[in-house]
Order: structure tokens, then sequence, then C-alpha cells
């Protein structure tokens, strides 16, 4: 059971690492690119600097009103799984919840796309952990039936 602890929480900061490292980039990609056109990794269809100048929301705004959701839709999925590990990671059911909801509210962000342009060594590895997330999440549902693994 120390070796999954262990385990998961090098994943879970090692994805919460690419998420603070990512956000910058995100910012910068919604501040510039994402008011004009519409990319993969922008969140909503593209404004147009007209448009936004007409309801009088500034660039600035819009790139951190979307960034601001991803940091706290991240944070509320971190810090149940910080309180579920804290709390019950003694319990197999415990330590995967935790852990489904770390890498789940983590990758499920646009935020991390915006790393595919930047880096693009890190899809694979970014694919692969939001697979496990959503298929952890999946799986919870089964498992939460009765409790056990």
């Amino acid at each position: 059971m120390a070796f999954f602890k262990i385990f998961g929480v090098s994943i879970a900061v090692g994805l919460l690492l690419l998420f603070i490292v990512s956000l910058p980039m995100y910012y910068e990609l919604l501040k510039t690119s994402c008011i004009e056109q519409k990319l993969s990794e922008c969140p909503a269809p593209s404004p147009g600097h007209s448009a936004l100048k007409e309801l009088g929301i500034l660039e600035l705004f819009f790139a951190s009103f979307y960034t601001a959701i991803d940091i706290i839709f991240a944070f509320i999925f971190v810090a149940v799984a910080a309180v579920l590990f804290f709390t019950r990671s003694k319990e197999a059911m415990g330590l995967f919840s935790s852990l489904m909801l770390a890498i789940f509210g983590i990758t499920f962000t646009d935020s991390m796309v915006s790393l595919y342009s930047q880096y693009a060594i890190l899809k694979p590895f970014i694919d692969l952990a939001t697979f496990i997330g959503l298929a952890a999440f999946i799986l919870f549902f089964f498992f939460i039936s009765h409790g056990k693994i």
C-alpha cells in the first residue's frame, strides 16, 4: 500500500507542476490568439476584438476569466483529493478516489492542452494521464456502490 501512496502522490504532484507551468502559456494564448481565431486549445468560440470592445470587455479580463475558471476547477478537485488522501488513504477506495480526483481535475482543464503547442513531447504523457483520469472517473462509479476495489 505504501508503494501505491508514493506512486499516486508522485503522479499527482507531477501533473500539478505541469498544470502550474501551463497557466502562463494558456493566459498568453487566450490573450493573443483565442480572441480572433478558434484554436483547439481555446475554451470558447473566439469573440473577436470588435465584439469584446462592444461589450466593454478587455482582452486581459477575457484571458483572466478563463484562466481563473481553470484554476478554480483544478483547485477544488485537488483540495478534495488531498482531504481524501489524508483521511482515507489507508483504505484502497480512499486512495483510488483521491488519485482519481487529482488526475481528473488537473487534466480536464483547458490549460493543459496549451502545453501541446509549446512542448509536443509532453503530448503522449498528457494524453495518457487524461485517459487514466477519465477511465478512473468512470470506474469510480462502478466501485462506489459497494465501496471496495
